[in-house]
């Protein structure tokens, strides 16, 4: 895969994993843009870098993101799935298991559907969706993490079928336990506040995350460090 001189979308790229991606992107000479829930955070970026405020947890914020890439006339030949969020199943109210499950699951299949439909056959158009370990093992107290999560990763296998004629790539990421707020409220839960975890920065998964990217697995777990070729490699 090529990793420079692209038009970059990445979700919840204001922060954590997507801000470390967003900004060594930038680095390699893409025009990336970013949408994140927060306004403050999708102003004063670096060169190279557009911010658009928007909240993918509820299909307006979808459809004001779809509107804002076609008013702008982004065209778009990567797409990264990272925006994410994670709720006590336990404790979490009806509304909350419903927004976690719409930005975990159903905005990247609506963003990649729209994806699809915009891609220009000349150019390398690739879907990168950040998964996670939850995908491969229920996470107790967080089932609907989980479960997103799960639907995530097979939604990646059944895309590159989906897809195959346009040759379109579709990567699937488990990365490692990366140090960022998700991670923080995940390990506080779980761990009573202890932090016998190894993890790595934002920035060092961004640097292994591209090198990977760069090699084209579009299988790749960062936690057993198995990576694998799909049949339309």
């Amino acid at each position: 895969m090529n990793v420079r001189h692209n038009t970059i979308l990445i979700t919840g790229g204001t922060s954590g994993i997507g801000k470390a991606l967003a900004d060594l992107l930038a680095d390699y000479e893409n025009q990336v843009i970013v949408c994140g829930k927060t306004m403050e955070k999708t102003q004063h970026l670096p060169p190279n870098v557009t911010g658009f405020c928007c909240d993918l947890s509820h299909s307006e914020g979808v459809k004001s993101l779809q509107s804002y890439l076609l008013a702008n006339h982004c065209s778009l030949n990567i797409l990264i799935n990272n925006a994410a969020t994670l709720t006590d199943w336990n404790v979490a109210s009806e509304e909350a298991i419903e927004a976690e499950i719409y930005l975990n699951l159903t905005a990247p299949l609506l963003l990649s559907r729209f994806f699809v439909n915009q891609i220009d056959p000349r150019k390398e158009n690739t879907i990168i969706n950040i998964s996670s370990k939850a995908s491969l093992q229920p996470m107790t107290n967080f089932i609907t993490y989980s479960v997103s999560k799960r639907g995530l990763s097979f939604f990646s296998t059944a895309m590159r079928c989906e897809v195959k004629d346009k040759e379109i790539k579709v990567f699937d990421i488990i990365p490692p336990a990366v140090k960022t707020n998700l991670f923080d409220t995940f390990h506080q839960k779980q761990n009573h506040g202890t932090n016998n975890i190894t993890y790595v920065t934002p920035e060092a998964f961004a640097l292994l995350l591209v090198n990977a990217l760069e090699k084209g697995q579009e299988n790749i777990n960062f936690i057993t460090n198995e990576t694998n070729h799909s049949p339309n490699t």
